[in-house]
């Protein structure tokens, strides 16, 4: 038997997430992620008939949801932010505040935007060579930007997977 010493331990501090728009490229690393989780469900189908004394079930789909707290980060003044690069797949503007940006008698409120955009995802944990990922395609499905006194702006994320994982090799 192995000594636990000698066992590999992950903990928050191995954590790393990689992001894209999904079909956009490689994925990148978000700087300052503070967590992220992720949940995988198996629906059961009900196949008890009359007469059955014991209840049975057969599989349905398989669906995968989670989160992640990402802290706000530029590389320069004015650069785009981590919260904004991942934020933009479901946040999307009419553009019409550009053009009437001061008129409050009809304002460019209301307008229709684009669809929100799927992303790739990879939750790892890396600890020198081993390197550990959940790939998956997913849409933000929440997107809370939180500001408080004494503490740095973070945007919590949530997220709901659609077609299989593309890796599992935890």
């Amino acid at each position: 038997s192995q000594a636990l010493s000698a066992m590999a331990y992950f903990s928050g501090q191995h954590g790393n997430l990689r992001f894209n728009t999904l079909g956009t490229g490689d994925l990148q690393g978000v700087v300052a992620i503070k967590d992220w989780n992720i949940t995988f469900t198996q629906d059961v189908l009900d196949t008890t008939a009359l007469g059955d004394t014991d209840k049975l079930i057969t599989h349905g789909l398989r669906t995968f949801s989670g989160a992640f707290t990402i802290i706000y980060y530029s590389e320069t003044a004015g650069a785009d932010s981590n919260v904004r690069r991942v934020g933009q797949t479901l946040i999307k503007t009419n553009g019409l505040a550009a053009l009437s940006p001061s008129n409050v008698l009809n304002p460019s409120y209301g307008g229709l935007a684009d669809s929100p955009e799927p992303c790739q995802l990879q939750l790892k944990v890396i600890q020198g060579n081993d390197n550990r990922t959940i790939g998956v395609a997913a849409y933000i499905t929440s997107f809370q930007v939180t500001c408080s006194t004494g503490e740095i702006v973070s945007a919590n994320c949530t997220f709901q997977g659609t077609g299989a994982p593309s890796r599992f090799d935890y």
